[in-house]
């Protein structure tokens, strides 16, 4: 079960609840905490969504590892369901720079491996959404940057391969970073 705040300490010597209010308030500011994870078991998935994102945090971090079958090479996100040509990215690898614009999705990892992707200030209504993210296939590092151009707070993350579908054994988890 998540929590969006390490709860008070309800008794104990006068010692100990000033020590447990120290850390719970430092615990409070700009910890990182699993909202929720998502496991591929079963059957091959299309997707991997997390819906109904509560406004709790400051920050929202993905980290993955997936497994593509039928010949997904590229994990892709879309935010909030928005199939438009609201996206952009600008990304590289450790081998070479590469700028590539995408239509519908923003591609956020180049490889098969452990993908992360970063969203700060995802409640802000009055900015563009950024997104950061990076993946290692083993050998390459490869990392990019991405803009969703709405000022929409954003409330789901779908994680998707670029062809074919997450294996069984994929593994996402959805992380809030709270605020300092």
């Amino acid at each position: 079960m998540a929590f969006t705040v390490v709860p008070d300490k309800s008794s104990g010597d006068p010692v100990t609840l000033a020590m447990w209010d120290s850390i719970k308030d430092n615990l409070n500011k700009g910890v990182m905490r699993p909202i929720s994870t998502t496991e591929v078991t079963g059957s091959p998935a299309a997707s991997i969504v997390f819906s109904g994102i509560a406004a709790d945090w400051l920050d929202l971090l993905v980290v993955g590892s997936t497994v593509f079958n039928l010949g997904g090479t590229v994990t892709r996100v879309r935010l909030n369901g928005d199939t438009g040509t609201n996206y952009l990215e600008q990304g590289f690898t450790a081998v070479g720079a590469v700028v590539t614009p995408f239509s519908s999705s923003l591609d956020f990892v180049e490889c098969p491996g452990r993908p992360w992707v970063y969203l700060p200030n995802y409640t802000s209504t009055s900015t563009h959404k950024h997104v950061l993210s990076a993946g290692s296939d083993g050998f390459d590092l490869f990392r990019s940057s991405g803009v969703w151009r709405n000022t929409a707070a954003v409330t789901s993350v779908t994680l998707f391969p670029n062809g074919g579908t997450w294996d069984v054994g994929t593994r996402m988890t959805l992380y809030g970073i709270a605020g300092v």
